[in-house]
């Protein structure tokens, strides 16, 4: 068994044990198509209910997204920095790096990696343009 970690709490909460049921039977039904298949799931930062551990319990290896400056628009209060909208937090990405390799203590895979900004846009700025708007 390995050891408990403490994540830090983000805006999206996931129930811990339905999680890791729903991921047991997902996996279970991919081996039991193919035992050749291996089995992961890509894991988004840090979520404060989250037991990484238990999900785990049923992968193969695990692997994360990194989204540097994407983790410091939505996962922090306040603006980021433009320096952090540049390159992110390297705090916060070498944190999920040792959450992720901790968890089973092997290597892992990152699943998919920001190349640059990507500035979302707050909420107003969002929608589209009506059809009936005539373009500038």
């Amino acid at each position: 068994m390995s050891p408990r970690t403490t994540f830090l709490p983000v805006h999206i909460n996931l129930p811990a044990r339905p999680t890791a049921f729903y991921n047991r039977l997902q996996a279970g039904l991919v081996r039991a198509a193919n035992d050749d298949w291996f089995v992961t799931h890509n894991f988004v930062g840090q979520f404060p209910t989250l037991d990484a551990f238990d999900v785990a319990d049923d992968l193969d290896f695990l692997a994360w997204d990194s989204y540097p400056t994407g983790f410091v628009q939505d996962r922090r209060p306040g603006d980021p920095t433009p320096a952090e909208l540049r390159a992110g937090d390297p705090d916060q990405v070498s944190l999920n790096h040792d959450i992720y390799r901790g968890v089973e203590g092997e290597p892992f895979w990152v699943m998919e990696q920001q190349p640059g900004d990507a500035r979302r846009p707050a909420p107003a700025e969002r929608t589209c343009p009506s059809p009936t708007t005539t373009p500038p």
